[in-house]
């Protein structure tokens, strides 16, 4: 009786295929999700910015990462990104977007973010920010800013920040 169960089981899943991702944007069990530039905010830092100055003012020289959906929680990242100097912060709704920002600690002068990644896996049901940069070329460290605009997540959804060098010679 099992091994006739065990037979018909694997039927199925030959004749329909083991694909249960519809969704073509689905990598790796998660989904590709869009993550917005904030903005043009003056210095080209539209998605990110990074000042040498800025790390010698960091209390905590950690990455830190946020997950914003108030008023109240963006005014605290701007208070944070003072040396940046940037001009004019966008207006975000936040009934409809959540900000999701972060500090990069570099080991080395001011890196190049070739790219970034918001995956959410449903089976885990956590989303992953992932940054790739490009080292500088001073052996200073420095603090790397990034920032971007999601759909709205709950206050209780759960997203794990990484970054990632990468070198291209």
């Amino acid at each position: 009786m099992m091994r006739s169960l065990l037979i018909l089981i694997l039927q199925v899943l030959i004749l329909t295929g083991c694909n249960i991702f519809d969704d073509p944007s689905q990598i790796d069990g998660g989904t590709s999700e869009e993550l917005k530039p904030l903005g043009d905010m003056g210095y080209g830092a539209d998605q990110l910015a990074c000042n040498k100055n800025c790390y010698s003012g960091l209390v905590s020289k950690e990455d830190t990462s946020f997950i914003i959906n108030s008023a109240e929680e963006y005014d605290k990242l701007k208070v944070k990104a003072m040396c940046l100097e940037v001009l004019t912060w966008p207006e975000i709704d936040f009934s409809k977007q959540t900000l999701l920002a972060g500090i990069i600690i570099t080991p080395t002068s001011c890196c190049k973010m070739i790219k970034e990644e918001l995956v959410y896996d449903p089976f885990v049901q956590k989303y992953t920010l992932t940054v790739t940069l490009f080292p500088g070329l001073s052996d200073q460290p420095a603090a790397l800013f990034f920032w971007g605009l999601s759909k709205k997540l709950s206050s209780d959804a759960s997203v794990e920040f990484k970054n990632k060098y990468n070198t291209i010679y």
